[in-house]
């Protein structure tokens, strides 16, 4: 599969074999690779230049943490299982890979980019947050809401794809729906009022259902079911770990999304994430780290100042933030300064500074003599980086946005064969309370 490295001498270019170098502690042989080469005869390690290189661990032991990982064992069960069977002091080396694996699914979903629907397909969409505070009380209502936007593909092998986002306004929601949705979809939401102009998006049909009086439209037969089992799966990951910091939010998710999309079951699951690590970290020392030095939106923290599990303390913000959405909307500098920056929030300093401090790893390493770990360090960097929309998606949507008081159709209206208009945002909202309450 490509994951281990049967190269040639590194010094002297000639042929390498396997050999029997010693035995360990524990009376096992181990194998080393052995240049052919008489005059050089230079030892190197069986791991050597592979993913297994950036772990102080024997490979078969981290073969194992993979399979664990693979079956969805939490960490701290990994740590566990491992101990009861003889090996200690793995919980550092369980939290990074893990952690080096969700990095992998970040970067399998950035480098193949996912569209859902198409012709004849029905797409269900909703925003979710992520953690509510139970009764409205509590210290999470001094921090802000972080919001998610999901969609899912009806069917049996129907795809999803979620995104952390900063606000539930049309021009946010929208342009991912451009970007990730296939023209001839149908388009099934409640009725938020972000959604009002989706089908003048692309070639959409949009179906809604108002949860304020039934799950399942009567008109339209309309329902979200799917979408809402989405994020009871996607939520459920985060309950099992008491939660988990901000940071690693987007990495969960697109674990989450590599799982749904990509793996049948869980023995699956161990078959793809091997051919994932052949991929991003290859052998032959070729890799394009250029596709990966990107700017980065959200920082990356070495995994010794975080507790990967997760704990009850969700978040680690100095200082709290009571501006709704997940990134704070910040105040601009007074009218009487012709400055133009904006005032940061402590969520944003820390950002920075964190990400300043990874990138002077980068620059202290020697790429040519460090290749697994530039890799490791590049995916990331890149695994924290917010999805960029494209050009069309931005052009289209404040088209589509300018117009406030254009003339909007009824959906409800429309499934009755009646072609009702009604004037802006704010008119099609009182014609549903006035006609198409429930009696």
């Amino acid at each position: 599969m490509g994951i281990l490295s049967y190269r040639c001498c590194e010094k002297c270019d000639s042929d390498i074999k396997l050999v029997v170098r010693k035995r360990n502690e524990n009376g096992n042989e181990l194998l080393s690779l052995r240049c052919s080469n008489g005059k050089c005869q230079k030892y190197r390690s069986l791991c050597s230049g592979s993913f297994f290189s950036l772990f102080k661990k024997p490979v078969q032991l981290v073969n194992e943490a993979i399979k664990l990982w693979a079956i969805q064992i939490p960490i701290k069960k990994a740590t566990e299982i491992m101990t009861i069977n003889g090996v200690d002091n793995t919980d550092y080396m369980v939290s990074n890979l893990y952690q080096k694996l969700r990095h992998l699914c970040s970067a399998s979903i950035g480098k193949n980019p996912i569209k859902l629907g198409g012709h004849g397909k029905y797409v269900e969409i909703d925003e979710s947050i992520v953690a509510k505070a139970k009764y409205h009380k509590g210290s999470v209502l001094k921090r802000r809401q972080t919001w998610m936007f999901g969609l899912v593909e009806r069917g049996e092998n129907g795809k999803a794809y979620v995104e952390v986002v900063k606000d539930r306004k049309g021009a946010t929601l929208l342009k991912i729906l451009y970007d990730h949705v296939e023209e001839g979809t149908t388009i099934i939401s409640d009725t938020w009022s972000s959604y009002n102009r989706i089908a003048k998006l692309k070639k959409f049909k949009h179906l809604s259902v108002n949860h304020k009086y039934h799950f399942v439209d009567p008109i339209n037969g309309a329902c979200t079911n799917k979408i809402e089992g989405l994020w009871n799966q996607a939520k459920k990951n985060f309950k099992e770990m008491n939660g988990c910091s901000r940071v690693h939010l987007k990495s969960y998710l697109d674990e989450f999304i590599w799982r749904t999309n990509n793996t049948a079951n869980r023995v699956d699951c161990y078959e793809k994430i091997l051919q994932e690590i052949a991929e991003f970290y290859p052998v032959d020392g070729h890799f394009d780290f250029f596709n990966y030095d990107s700017d980065v939106s959200i920082l990356s923290i070495d995994p010794k100042d975080v507790n990967d599990e997760g704990s009850e303390e969700e978040d680690i913000d100095d200082e709290p933030d009571e501006l709704d959405g997940t990134w704070s909307q910040r105040s601009k500098v007074p009218n009487n300064t012709n400055q133009e920056e904006e005032v940061k929030s402590s969520y944003e300093k820390l950002m920075e500074s964190n990400i300043q401090s990874l990138n002077e790893k980068l620059s202290q390493l020697t790429i040519e003599k460090n290749l697994v770990k530039a890799n490791a360090l590049l995916l990331e960097k890149n695994a924290f980086v917010s999805p960029q929309t494209s050009s069309e998606a931005e052009a289209k949507v404040t088209e589509v946005l300018a117009n406030k008081n254009e003339d909007l159709s009824c959906e409800l209206c429309s499934a009755k064969g009646i072609e009702k208009k009604c004037k802006g945002e704010w008119g099609l909202m009182l014609h549903k309370k006035k006609s198409h309450r429930r009696k």
